[in-house]
């Protein structure tokens, strides 16, 4: 009886793996279908940051870190650089070639240099985060670069999509194309969304109500409500102070 629920949990687990996507193509069918999916998607790291800031914020008022929360933490400061690193890969590679090929006069220039930045920014971030047994001075030093990345990120954001959502762009991609772009870049997603138990439930939860039923549309049943919010509520739990309900 153990091996053969053991199996259909593998079984079902292996399904969540498949239907799984890190992307912009949360809204198809929607006009402006990846402008939509990239607002989307920014809106899961814009919460992200300043829920980490928060949180540091608080540690430092209280002038103690839990040692519940500082791991619960460290898992889901680890889930925004995966995904923070994953969509701008994305972009790189697949989005911005693609919006070049057929808009030449787009110049992606000053955004390739931001997310530079912002990646030597993670990186020591990254670095620090990792370390055990995590000091105040570790708080204040991951505080200092969680906010220069805010910084950088809310400018480059605002760059991103005042350029991505230019007029000239989105007449240039007719929406069965946009739909079709949206799932290149969710193919390119599934492969930078190991553990899937933890970054799925990591983006759906760092969006309002109303926001995560967009970018779970597509999602079968099985995934939505039986695999995240039960077979892997387990994995997943440590990050819940930091997520949304």
């Amino acid at each position: 009886m153990i091996n053969k629920f053991s199996r259909r949990k593998a079984l079902f687990i292996l399904l969540g793996g498949l239907f799984t996507s890190i992307s912009f193509s949360a809204t198809k069918g929607q006009v402006g279908s990846f402008s939509h999916g990239l607002g989307l998607m920014h809106n899961v790291l814009s919460r992200a940051i300043n829920v980490m800031l928060k949180h540091i914020e608080k540690s430092n008022q209280s002038g103690f870190v839990e040692s519940e929360l500082d791991e619960g933490f460290v898992t889901y400061a680890n889930r925004f650089l995966a995904v923070f690193f994953a969509h701008h890969d994305g972009e790189e590679l697949i989005l911005f070639p693609i919006i070049k090929a057929k808009v030449p006069s787009v110049d992606f220039t000053q955004l390739l240099e931001q997310h530079k930045v912002m990646h030597h920014t993670a990186e020591k971030f990254s670095s620090l985060v990792n370390k055990k047994n995590l000091s105040s001075e570790s708080y204040n030093e991951i505080y200092s670069l969680i906010q220069n990345m805010s910084q950088q990120w809310k400018e480059h954001r605002q760059q991103e999509e005042d350029t991505i959502i230019h007029d000239d762009i989105g007449s240039a991609f007719p929406l069965n194309e946009q739909i079709i772009l949206g799932e290149k870049l969710s193919k390119h997603g599934q492969a930078h969304s190991k553990p899937v138990a933890l970054t799925l439930p990591f983006m759906l939860y760092n969006l309002e109500p109303d926001e995560r039923e967009e970018f779970s549309a597509d999602m079968p049943w099985i995934l939505t409500s039986f695999l995240i919010p039960v077979v892997w509520k387990s994995k997943w739990k440590i990050m819940e102070p930091f997520l949304l309900d």
